[in-house]
């Protein structure tokens, strides 16, 4: 009885509370209408309902930082705008659309620079570290590039510029250094193609190059130099500048022994008492019948051992001096690029005794003809 009065009172009290009973301290039939009534809030416990300001998404909350590395094709939404209103202006990083442009530049490194050479025929003007480098790489990019099979050497005019960068090599996950080469319109890459290539590479000169130092050498200083100073198995002097004079050691002899595709063998004579030095570095030289010129290296340049060799007192030896700097190699996958006939010289600094500062030595030259 006391349970039935209990629970009688408790549904009454419920019922005043929401104002849903005909009258106080009386239960409605299910016939009786409930009168309205003004919403209460409920107190239910329960989760909290996110503030209206709150944008709801379906699916778990990301509380970590997402991987930088997704791009918007990986993760399907795009990635937040950034603001750029401070330090440098953005470097535009779209490729260029299929169908346009050119594939001359597709496997470029974007983050090893470029460097810019310009040359007037006497000399070498080296412009390196241009903090926009990247735009001008996806601008040569862009190009629309006409393959042009009639170039010849005859076409080139100076100024002549060469820029410097690095290839992927995917072979060996690593880079490779290479250069184009331009003038007069057309321009010329490291295996010899040619195409109708409109850029502003005068205006490029003209840009905010940290670093400007001039070399001597003139064409002979570009690495796609033997495109336009031969043609047709002959040198073009009038393009080449003429050849330091060595100053000619009179202790030390050399004589040119044999020539072949790859070396330049020769022997070393110590007319002194003493021990003297060479070593690996050479250059070469061309006779046009007046002058001495500088040769131009291959497409692969020139590089040596520097390493320092002993010639004992009264003593002869043969050494052989690899040329593959200056005519590159038959074998895959190098390009040969044989001498034309004419008359040559091989100068190598040496002939003077051991201990000696080599910058204040002489020189050790010996003659030879390429049929």
């Amino acid at each position: 009885m006391k349970k039935m009065i209990r629970a009688t009172a408790a549904l009454t009290a419920l019922c005043l509370l929401l104002g849903a009973c005909s009258a106080p301290g009386t239960v409605p039939s299910p016939n009786t209408q409930v009168p309205e009534t003004t919403p209460v809030l409920t107190t239910k416990a329960g989760p909290e309902e996110p503030p209206e300001t709150a944008e709801m998404t379906e699916g778990p909350v990301q509380t970590t930082a997402p991987d930088e590395t997704e791009t918007p094709a990986e993760t399907g939404t795009q990635p937040p705008e950034t603001d750029l209103t401070e330090g440098p202006s953005p470097i535009q990083t779209q490729p260029v659309p299929a169908g346009e442009g050119n594939d001359i530049f597709d496997d470029v490194g974007i983050w090893n620079g470029l460097s810019l050479r310009i040359c007037d025929g006497e000399t070498c003007l080296v412009c390196d570290f241009y903090r926009d480098y990247r735009k001008v790489i996806y601008a040569l990019q862009g190009i629309a590039a006409v393959p042009a099979p009639e170039f010849t050497a005859d076409l080139m005019t100076f100024p002549v510029y060469e820029i410097h960068f690095s290839r992927k090599d995917p072979a060996h996950r690593s880079y490779l250094s290479d250069a184009v080469l331009w003038t007069n319109g057309y321009l010329i890459d490291s295996s010899g193609n040619a195409w109708r290539f409109p850029y502003d590479f005068a205006q490029l000169a003209q840009e905010d190059w940290e670093d400007r130092m001039e070399r001597s050498g003139g064409l002979t200083a570009m690495k796609c130099a033997r495109f336009v100073t031969e043609t047709e198995g002959t040198w073009l002097f009038d393009r080449l500048p003429e050849a330091e004079t060595p100053e000619i050691s009179s202790v030390m002899e050399m004589e040119v022994k044999e020539v072949t595709e790859k070396a330049v063998i020769v022997t070393l004579t110590n007319r002194s008492d003493e021990e003297l030095m060479y070593g690996e570095m050479y250059r070469l030289d061309v006779y046009d019948g007046e002058k001495w010129h500088p040769v131009p290296p291959s497409p692969y340049g020139l590089a040596f051992d520097l390493v320092g060799l002993l010639l004992p007192a009264g003593g002869t030896v043969s050494h052989e001096y690899r040329i593959f700097g200056y005519v590159g190699a038959e074998n895959e996958p190098f390009a040969y690029y044989p001498l034309p006939a004419g008359h040559y010289r091989i100068v190598i600094p040496g002939g003077v005794p051991h201990n000696t500062d080599p910058t204040t030595g002489k020189n050790v030259t010996a003659e030879f003809d390429v049929p």
